[in-house]
């Protein structure tokens, strides 16, 4: 499955660096990895202080608040949609982009559906794992996110709403 990359505006299909380390595996002492938030509080110590980007993959339960201390030393946060119906990863996004103000990737990994695309990079999710039905990957993303141009809420990339723009617009 591919890994898109939407940045400024456009998305592109990219190589992962990272390499996902599943919780039975030994961790490689250089090269960025990514570890789920179990592995990363066991063995926090000898992940902080290797060589290498380090990502984190939340499952939807995960409290994203106990990353708070290490936030600025992470390169990635993956964040998992395991079916279209959850979705608590959207509000974990959200956390990460405004609360923490992460400045790193946010991705989003499991069934990340097309119609979801656009919210997602309005929470602030910015790398995207998925099967498209048709096309290129990253027209998929591109048009997705290019379905709405306008949102009502407020989101980690347009902080003043519409309504609040329209009104400003006539004073």
């Amino acid at each position: 499955m591919p890994l898109i990359k939407y940045e400024n505006g456009s998305a592109s299909v990219v190589e992962d660096a990272f390499v996902c380390v599943e919780e039975d595996q030994a961790i490689p002492s250089e090269g960025p990895v990514c570890v789920s938030l179990e592995r990363f509080k066991a063995d926090k110590d000898a992940i902080l202080a290797r060589n290498g980007d380090i990502g984190v993959r939340l499952g939807p339960a995960d409290d994203v608040l106990e990353l708070s201390d290490v936030i600025d030393r992470l390169s990635l946060v993956e964040v998992a949609f395991p079916k279209y119906t959850d979705g608590r990863a959207f509000s974990q996004a959200q956390l990460l982009r405004r609360r923490m103000q992460f400045q790193g990737e946010v991705r989003a990994i499991g069934q990340v559906l097309r119609d979801q695309v656009n919210q997602m990079a309005r929470c602030g999710i910015d790398g995207f794992v998925l099967t498209p039905t048709s096309g290129e990957a990253s027209e998929v993303i591109e048009a997705a996110i290019a379905d709405f141009s306008y949102a009502y809420q407020r989101t980690s990339g347009a902080p003043v709403p519409i309504f609040q723009r329209r009104h400003q617009a006539t004073k």
